[in-house]
Protein backbone atom coordinates (compact mmCIF):
# COMPACT_ATOMS: atom_id res chain seq x y z
CA UNK A 1 0.00 0.00 0.00
CA UNK A 2 1.38 3.72 -0.71
CA UNK A 3 2.67 5.21 2.05
CA UNK A 4 1.35 9.07 2.40
CA UNK A 5 2.84 9.27 5.66
CA UNK A 6 5.32 11.98 4.17
CA UNK A 7 2.53 14.47 3.62
CA UNK A 8 2.18 15.70 7.45
CA UNK A 9 6.08 16.10 7.33
CA UNK A 10 7.44 19.74 7.92
CA UNK A 11 7.98 20.77 4.42
CA UNK A 12 11.51 22.77 5.15
CA UNK A 13 12.72 19.47 6.12
CA UNK A 14 15.08 17.28 4.24
CA UNK A 15 12.95 13.95 5.30
CA UNK A 16 10.11 15.76 3.47
CA UNK A 17 12.14 16.71 0.26
CA UNK A 18 13.41 12.66 -0.15
CA UNK A 19 9.65 11.16 0.69
CA UNK A 20 7.86 13.60 -1.80
CA UNK A 21 11.18 12.78 -4.10
CA UNK A 22 10.49 9.35 -4.07
CA UNK A 23 6.76 9.15 -4.66
CA UNK A 24 7.68 11.51 -7.52
CA UNK A 25 10.28 8.38 -8.91
CA UNK A 26 6.91 5.54 -7.53
CA UNK A 27 4.49 7.77 -10.35
CA UNK A 28 7.91 7.83 -12.70
CA UNK A 29 8.24 3.79 -12.86
CA UNK A 30 4.54 2.77 -12.33
CA UNK A 31 2.30 5.31 -14.32
CA UNK A 32 5.51 6.84 -16.76
CA UNK A 33 5.33 7.13 -20.66
CA UNK A 34 8.00 6.10 -21.37
CA UNK A 35 10.84 6.86 -17.88
CA UNK A 36 8.26 10.31 -17.79
CA UNK A 37 6.05 11.51 -15.39
CA UNK A 38 2.50 13.20 -16.09
CA UNK A 39 3.47 17.22 -16.41
CA UNK A 40 1.54 18.12 -12.72
CA UNK A 41 0.73 21.56 -13.39
CA UNK A 42 -2.54 22.83 -14.94
CA UNK A 43 -1.67 24.42 -18.10
CA UNK A 44 -1.83 21.23 -20.15
CA UNK A 45 -4.50 19.34 -18.09
CA UNK A 46 -1.36 16.67 -17.31
CA UNK A 47 -1.69 15.75 -21.07
CA UNK A 48 2.19 16.46 -21.26
CA UNK A 49 5.28 13.91 -19.86
CA UNK A 50 8.73 15.59 -18.80
CA UNK A 51 11.95 13.06 -17.66
CA UNK A 52 12.94 14.35 -14.29
CA UNK A 53 16.88 13.36 -14.80
CA UNK A 54 18.36 16.45 -14.09
CA UNK A 55 18.83 18.77 -11.48
CA UNK A 56 16.54 21.75 -12.88
CA UNK A 57 14.00 19.55 -13.78
CA UNK A 58 13.34 17.83 -10.27
CA UNK A 59 13.70 21.52 -8.74
CA UNK A 60 10.76 22.52 -11.43
CA UNK A 61 8.72 19.05 -10.56
CA UNK A 62 9.12 20.13 -6.69
CA UNK A 63 8.20 23.80 -6.67
CA UNK A 64 5.37 22.71 -9.02
CA UNK A 65 4.28 20.26 -6.49
CA UNK A 66 4.47 22.80 -3.80
CA UNK A 67 2.56 25.38 -5.57
CA UNK A 68 -0.24 22.41 -6.30
CA UNK A 69 -0.06 21.59 -2.27
CA UNK A 70 -0.50 25.12 -1.57
CA UNK A 71 -3.88 25.89 -3.95
CA UNK A 72 -5.65 22.95 -2.72
CA UNK A 73 -5.06 23.89 0.82
CA UNK A 74 -6.20 27.41 0.10
CA UNK A 75 -9.53 26.32 -1.82
CA UNK A 76 -10.14 23.78 1.45
CA UNK A 77 -10.05 27.18 3.37
CA UNK A 78 -12.15 28.70 1.74
CA UNK A 79 -14.98 25.62 1.90
CA UNK A 80 -14.83 25.64 5.45
CA UNK A 81 -15.67 29.23 6.08
CA UNK A 82 -18.59 28.73 3.37
CA UNK A 83 -20.15 26.11 5.52
CA UNK A 84 -22.47 27.75 8.62
CA UNK A 85 -21.13 25.33 11.37
CA UNK A 86 -18.67 23.26 13.03
CA UNK A 87 -20.89 19.97 12.27
CA UNK A 88 -20.46 20.56 8.82
CA UNK A 89 -16.77 21.64 8.43
CA UNK A 90 -16.13 18.54 10.26
CA UNK A 91 -17.43 16.53 7.20
CA UNK A 92 -14.73 17.67 4.87
CA UNK A 93 -12.27 16.30 6.76
CA UNK A 94 -9.41 14.51 3.90
CA UNK A 95 -8.86 10.97 4.37
CA UNK A 96 -4.72 11.33 4.73
CA UNK A 97 -6.12 13.31 8.12
CA UNK A 98 -6.55 10.37 10.55
CA UNK A 99 -7.30 11.95 14.23
CA UNK A 100 -10.16 14.07 14.21
CA UNK A 101 -8.27 16.00 17.14
CA UNK A 102 -5.83 17.24 14.66
CA UNK A 103 -8.79 18.09 11.82
CA UNK A 104 -10.49 19.98 14.77
CA UNK A 105 -7.63 22.08 15.60
CA UNK A 106 -6.93 22.89 12.07
CA UNK A 107 -10.62 23.79 11.13
CA UNK A 108 -10.74 26.32 14.35
CA UNK A 109 -7.63 27.92 13.33
CA UNK A 110 -8.32 28.66 9.71
CA UNK A 111 -12.22 29.95 11.03
CA UNK A 112 -11.20 31.96 13.55
CA UNK A 113 -11.21 36.01 13.63
CA UNK A 114 -7.72 35.86 14.44
CA UNK A 115 -6.96 34.23 11.16
CA UNK A 116 -9.59 36.16 9.08
CA UNK A 117 -8.08 39.41 9.77
CA UNK A 118 -4.60 37.80 8.88
CA UNK A 119 -5.85 36.89 5.49
CA UNK A 120 -7.62 40.67 4.99
CA UNK A 121 -6.85 42.61 1.69
CA UNK A 122 -4.73 44.58 3.73
CA UNK A 123 -0.69 44.81 1.30
CA UNK A 124 1.98 42.98 2.35
CA UNK A 125 5.01 43.95 2.24
CA UNK A 126 8.20 41.45 0.59
CA UNK A 127 10.02 41.17 3.70
CA UNK A 128 6.28 40.23 5.33
CA UNK A 129 5.96 37.69 2.70
CA UNK A 130 10.12 36.51 3.46
CA UNK A 131 9.77 36.77 7.16
CA UNK A 132 6.65 34.47 6.51
CA UNK A 133 7.64 31.67 4.57
CA UNK A 134 11.02 31.26 6.05
CA UNK A 135 10.21 31.13 9.49
CA UNK A 136 8.94 28.38 11.59
CA UNK A 137 5.39 28.75 13.32
CA UNK A 138 7.69 28.36 16.73
CA UNK A 139 9.51 31.68 15.45
CA UNK A 140 12.57 29.67 14.22
CA UNK A 141 14.34 30.15 10.84
CA UNK A 142 13.98 26.91 8.67
CA UNK A 143 17.44 26.65 7.96
CA UNK A 144 20.97 28.83 8.99
CA UNK A 145 20.84 30.51 5.74
CA UNK A 146 17.44 32.19 6.28
CA UNK A 147 18.56 33.08 9.82
CA UNK A 148 21.58 34.93 8.57
CA UNK A 149 19.20 36.94 6.21
CA UNK A 150 16.39 37.34 9.13
CA UNK A 151 19.32 38.97 11.22
CA UNK A 152 20.15 40.97 8.55
CA UNK A 153 16.25 42.75 8.30
CA UNK A 154 16.03 42.92 11.95
CA UNK A 155 19.51 45.30 11.63
CA UNK A 156 17.93 47.42 8.66
CA UNK A 157 14.67 47.52 10.69
CA UNK A 158 16.59 49.69 12.99
CA UNK A 159 19.26 51.22 10.83
CA UNK A 160 16.33 52.36 7.71
CA UNK A 161 13.06 51.42 9.14
CA UNK A 162 11.18 52.48 5.78
CA UNK A 163 13.29 49.74 3.96
CA UNK A 164 10.64 47.01 6.02
CA UNK A 165 7.78 48.75 5.05
CA UNK A 166 7.70 50.43 1.61
CA UNK A 167 6.22 48.41 -1.36
CA UNK A 168 8.71 49.74 -3.38
CA UNK A 169 10.78 46.19 -4.51
CA UNK A 170 13.74 48.70 -5.83
CA UNK A 171 14.18 50.59 -2.09
CA UNK A 172 13.20 47.52 0.13
CA UNK A 173 15.10 45.86 2.75
CA UNK A 174 15.03 42.68 0.60
CA UNK A 175 16.84 44.98 -2.49
CA UNK A 176 19.23 45.96 0.11
CA UNK A 177 20.59 42.28 1.08
CA UNK A 178 20.26 40.34 -1.94
CA UNK A 179 20.62 43.27 -4.59
CA UNK A 180 18.35 44.13 -7.48
CA UNK A 181 16.21 41.79 -9.27
CA UNK A 182 16.99 39.55 -12.04
CA UNK A 183 14.91 40.12 -14.88
CA UNK A 184 11.09 38.14 -14.63
CA UNK A 185 11.84 37.59 -11.37
CA UNK A 186 10.96 39.24 -7.95
CA UNK A 187 12.18 37.91 -4.77
CA UNK A 188 9.54 36.36 -2.11
CA UNK A 189 6.88 37.30 -4.32
CA UNK A 190 5.90 33.58 -5.35
CA UNK A 191 7.18 31.76 -8.90
CA UNK A 192 5.80 33.54 -12.02
CA UNK A 193 5.29 37.24 -10.49
CA UNK A 194 7.16 39.91 -12.07
CA UNK A 195 7.68 43.65 -11.32
CA UNK A 196 5.04 44.11 -14.38
CA UNK A 197 2.75 42.25 -13.32
CA UNK A 198 2.93 43.77 -9.51
CA UNK A 199 2.60 47.16 -10.84
CA UNK A 200 0.15 46.48 -13.09
CA UNK A 201 -2.17 45.04 -10.03
CA UNK A 202 -1.73 48.10 -7.85
CA UNK A 203 -2.74 50.46 -10.58
CA UNK A 204 -5.70 48.12 -11.03
CA UNK A 205 -6.23 47.96 -7.39
CA UNK A 206 -5.84 51.78 -7.11
CA UNK A 207 -8.78 52.34 -9.91
CA UNK A 208 -11.06 49.66 -8.36
CA UNK A 209 -10.88 51.81 -5.15
CA UNK A 210 -11.84 54.85 -6.90
CA UNK A 211 -15.03 53.44 -8.49
CA UNK A 212 -15.83 51.41 -5.10
CA UNK A 213 -15.73 55.08 -3.55
CA UNK A 214 -17.28 56.89 -6.60
CA UNK A 215 -20.32 54.08 -6.75
CA UNK A 216 -20.60 54.80 -2.70
CA UNK A 217 -21.06 58.19 -3.17
CA UNK A 218 -23.73 58.19 -5.94
CA UNK A 219 -25.53 55.78 -3.95
CA UNK A 220 -25.73 58.84 -1.13
CA UNK A 221 -26.70 61.16 -3.37
CA UNK A 222 -29.17 58.94 -4.69
CA UNK A 223 -30.74 58.21 -1.39
CA UNK A 224 -30.93 61.97 -0.34
CA UNK A 225 -32.44 62.47 -3.57
CA UNK A 226 -35.25 60.00 -2.80
CA UNK A 227 -35.67 61.01 0.34
CA UNK A 228 -35.71 65.22 -0.92
CA UNK A 229 -38.72 63.74 -3.71
CA UNK A 230 -41.09 61.67 -0.55
CA UNK A 231 -40.62 64.82 1.70
CA UNK A 232 -42.04 66.99 -1.36
CA UNK A 233 -44.90 64.72 -2.31
CA UNK A 234 -45.80 64.49 1.16
CA UNK A 235 -45.74 68.20 1.73
CA UNK A 236 -48.15 68.83 -1.67
CA UNK A 237 -50.20 66.11 -0.61
CA UNK A 238 -49.63 63.97 -4.52
CA UNK A 239 -52.74 61.67 -4.70
CA UNK A 240 -50.85 58.25 -5.67
CA UNK A 241 -47.25 59.10 -5.32
CA UNK A 242 -45.44 55.73 -4.09
CA UNK A 243 -41.97 55.22 -4.20
CA UNK A 244 -41.35 52.06 -6.74
CA UNK A 245 -40.58 48.97 -5.50
CA UNK A 246 -36.61 47.23 -6.56
CA UNK A 247 -38.57 45.38 -9.37
CA UNK A 248 -40.80 47.82 -10.27
CA UNK A 249 -37.33 50.11 -10.87
CA UNK A 250 -35.73 47.79 -13.18
CA UNK A 251 -39.21 47.43 -15.89
CA UNK A 252 -39.31 48.87 -18.83
CA UNK A 253 -42.39 51.48 -19.82
CA UNK A 254 -45.14 50.15 -21.87
CA UNK A 255 -43.92 52.54 -24.45
CA UNK A 256 -40.06 51.02 -24.43
CA UNK A 257 -41.24 47.47 -25.04
CA UNK A 258 -42.80 48.39 -27.75
CA UNK A 259 -39.92 49.76 -28.98
CA UNK A 260 -37.60 46.08 -27.94
CA UNK A 261 -37.02 43.67 -30.44
CA UNK A 262 -36.08 39.78 -29.85
CA UNK A 263 -32.54 39.19 -31.40
CA UNK A 264 -29.73 36.50 -31.40
CA UNK A 265 -27.11 39.27 -32.61
CA UNK A 266 -25.47 39.93 -28.92
CA UNK A 267 -24.32 36.80 -28.61
CA UNK A 268 -25.61 36.40 -25.20
CA UNK A 269 -25.15 32.67 -23.51
CA UNK A 270 -24.87 30.78 -20.18
CA UNK A 271 -22.17 28.76 -18.90
CA UNK A 272 -23.27 25.39 -18.16
CA UNK A 273 -21.29 22.93 -15.42
CA UNK A 274 -18.74 20.82 -17.48
CA UNK A 275 -18.57 18.41 -14.80
CA UNK A 276 -22.34 17.24 -15.62
CA UNK A 277 -24.53 18.84 -13.13
CA UNK A 278 -26.33 21.17 -16.05
CA UNK A 279 -26.20 23.99 -13.40
CA UNK A 280 -25.62 27.55 -15.22
CA UNK A 281 -22.50 28.54 -13.71
CA UNK A 282 -21.81 31.64 -15.94
CA UNK A 283 -23.40 34.43 -17.92
CA UNK A 284 -21.46 35.64 -20.43
CA UNK A 285 -21.00 36.40 -24.26
CA UNK A 286 -19.99 34.34 -27.34
CA UNK A 287 -16.59 35.05 -28.79
CA UNK A 288 -15.57 32.25 -31.32
CA UNK A 289 -15.89 28.69 -32.42
CA UNK A 290 -12.68 28.77 -34.59
CA UNK A 291 -10.23 26.06 -33.52
CA UNK A 292 -7.17 27.61 -34.53
CA UNK A 293 -8.20 31.00 -32.37
CA UNK A 294 -6.18 31.05 -29.27
CA UNK A 295 -6.97 31.75 -25.30
CA UNK A 296 -4.46 32.09 -23.10
CA UNK A 297 -1.70 31.22 -25.57
CA UNK A 298 -3.28 27.37 -26.54
CA UNK A 299 -5.10 26.62 -29.51
CA UNK A 300 -8.96 26.48 -29.14
CA UNK A 301 -9.62 23.02 -30.67
CA UNK A 302 -12.66 21.16 -31.91
CA UNK A 303 -16.30 20.99 -29.99
CA UNK A 304 -14.98 24.00 -27.72
CA UNK A 305 -15.96 27.98 -27.97
CA UNK A 306 -13.94 31.29 -26.49
CA UNK A 307 -16.70 33.09 -24.30
CA UNK A 308 -16.11 35.87 -22.32
CA UNK A 309 -17.62 35.86 -18.76
CA UNK A 310 -19.56 38.69 -17.59
CA UNK A 311 -21.30 37.00 -14.62
CA UNK A 312 -20.29 34.62 -12.18
CA UNK A 313 -23.12 32.94 -11.15
CA UNK A 314 -21.73 29.94 -9.56
CA UNK A 315 -18.22 31.46 -8.16
CA UNK A 316 -16.35 28.04 -6.98
CA UNK A 317 -17.05 26.68 -10.17
CA UNK A 318 -13.82 24.94 -11.81
CA UNK A 319 -13.05 26.22 -15.22
CA UNK A 320 -12.72 23.92 -17.73
CA UNK A 321 -8.83 24.72 -18.91
CA UNK A 322 -7.49 26.49 -15.49
CA UNK A 323 -4.57 28.92 -16.00
CA UNK A 324 -1.62 29.59 -13.40
CA UNK A 325 -3.71 32.90 -13.08
CA UNK A 326 -7.15 31.73 -12.50
CA UNK A 327 -9.06 28.60 -11.64
CA UNK A 328 -12.11 28.96 -10.83
CA UNK A 329 -15.03 31.03 -12.42
CA UNK A 330 -15.00 34.21 -10.01
CA UNK A 331 -11.17 34.32 -10.99
CA UNK A 332 -12.40 34.60 -14.68
CA UNK A 333 -14.76 37.39 -14.54
CA UNK A 334 -13.77 40.25 -17.52
CA UNK A 335 -12.27 37.52 -19.24
CA UNK A 336 -12.08 34.70 -21.65
CA UNK A 337 -11.96 30.83 -21.31
CA UNK A 338 -12.61 28.14 -23.22
CA UNK A 339 -15.72 25.96 -22.86
CA UNK A 340 -17.59 23.00 -24.00
CA UNK A 341 -19.18 23.31 -27.13
CA UNK A 342 -22.11 20.94 -25.97
CA UNK A 343 -22.09 22.95 -22.31
CA UNK A 344 -22.94 26.44 -23.84
CA UNK A 345 -26.41 27.87 -24.49
CA UNK A 346 -27.29 31.28 -26.32
CA UNK A 347 -29.29 33.32 -24.02
CA UNK A 348 -31.14 35.65 -26.21
CA UNK A 349 -31.84 38.89 -24.76
CA UNK A 350 -34.49 42.15 -25.37
CA UNK A 351 -32.35 44.92 -26.91
CA UNK A 352 -34.00 48.54 -28.13
CA UNK A 353 -33.96 49.48 -31.59
CA UNK A 354 -34.82 52.35 -33.34
CA UNK A 355 -37.36 50.67 -35.76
Amino acid sequence: MLNKNWVKLNRATKEYTDAAWDFVKMVERNYGFPNKIICPCKKCRNLNHHKVDKDWERDWCMKVMGDLWRSSKSRLVTKLNELPNEQERLKLKPDNIKSETEWRVFVREKTSKQFQSRESSKPVTRVQAFLKTHTKKNGEPVNAQAAEVIEKLQVLANEKPDSCTTQNTVQDALTIIFGPDKNGRSLANGRGVTNTKLAILRARDDHISQLESSQCEMKNKMSEMMNLINTIAKSVNIQGFTQPSEAESHMPSPMSVNNLKFTPENNACNLLDWNGSGEIVAEGRWSSSDPLCEVHHLRLGPNAMRVWVDVAKKPTAYLWRPTSHMSTIEEAVGCTVAWPSNKVTMRYLWCTTNE
